[in-house]
């Protein structure tokens, strides 16, 4: 789920990038890392919202280090295939 959700961050950020620049380099170190950070402190929150607020539902680091890792293959995985895309 991760995954999918990082590389729609990604395909958002390089249009938007797109859209500036008219030109996308898709080796921008500096957007990869700002789309892991918000897919790891999205999946952060949410685990703060389940164990703070939804009755029966848990925080759980497992599930923080598992989105962590959804969102880094994600964009992973946007780079190798994503030239395709854009």
């Amino acid at each position: 789920m991760y995954f999918v959700l990082s590389g729609l961050f990604l395909l958002g950020f390089l249009t938007f990038e797109k859209k500036i620049n008219e030109k996308v380099n898709l080796s921008n170190i500096r957007l990869y890392g700002v789309v892991i950070l918000a897919g790891i402190l999205i999946g952060y929150a949410i685990e703060l919202i389940q164990g703070n607020f939804i009755f029966r539902r848990y925080f759980d680091v497992a599930d923080i280090v598992m989105n962590s890792f959804g969102t880094i293959f994600g964009v992973f995985m946007y780079s190798l295939t994503g030239r395709k895309l854009t």
